[in-house]
């Protein structure tokens, strides 16, 4: 993390140890800053229920109460996001979503969401087949109708003309 202080500007320096904002760690570690806000919201919850945290324990500076860390907590930070496995948050999501979280209980392991890909192409399979099938009934009826159109034009071309004539 030498790099890092050549490449990003501290966002406070207390007792000359430097401090990272949160977008500065959200650029580092390669997700979004509300992602990195949610794991500290997360690791707070584990910390009340004495469990170990996430990531590690920010400081809050300014008047905002911006969250700040240092470069080695980054480095734990970075880990903890290459580590992280799919589905890993998603006891927290649910928590903090409530109601609107229904839709995320339904199984999300790789078997169940390979058959629901599959039930979703068989589904569009049959639709698309219907919609040919409507394409093609509407040509024949177009079809049809031309040739009646052109049918008609030809009789009345010959009603005036008088073909028992010879010549």
């Amino acid at each position: 993390m030498g790099l890092m202080r050549a490449l990003f500007k501290p966002f406070t320096v207390i007792d000359g140890v430097e401090y990272y904002s949160v977008s500065t760690v959200s650029k580092i570690v390669g997700r979004s800053v509300q992602t990195i806000r949610l794991w500290d919201n997360y690791s707070e919850e584990l910390e009340k229920r004495k469990e170990p945290r996430l990531i590690p324990k920010p400081i809050r500076v300014g008047k905002k109460n911006s969250r700040c860390w240092t470069e080695d907590q980054i480095a734990e930070i970075v880990e903890f996001a290459n580590n992280l496995e799919y589905g890993d948050i998603a006891e927290f999501s649910r928590q903090r979503w409530g109601k609107r979280a229904e839709s995320l209980t339904k199984d999300l392991s790789t078997n169940a969401r390979q058959a629901r890909k599959e039930y979703r192409k068989k589904v569009n399979k049959k639709g698309k087949i219907s919609q040919e099938r409507k394409k093609v009934a509407e040509i024949k009826k177009l079809k049809k109708n031309m040739l009646k159109a052109v049918r008609h034009r030809v009789k009345k071309m010959y009603e005036g003309m008088d073909l028992d004539e010879k010549s």
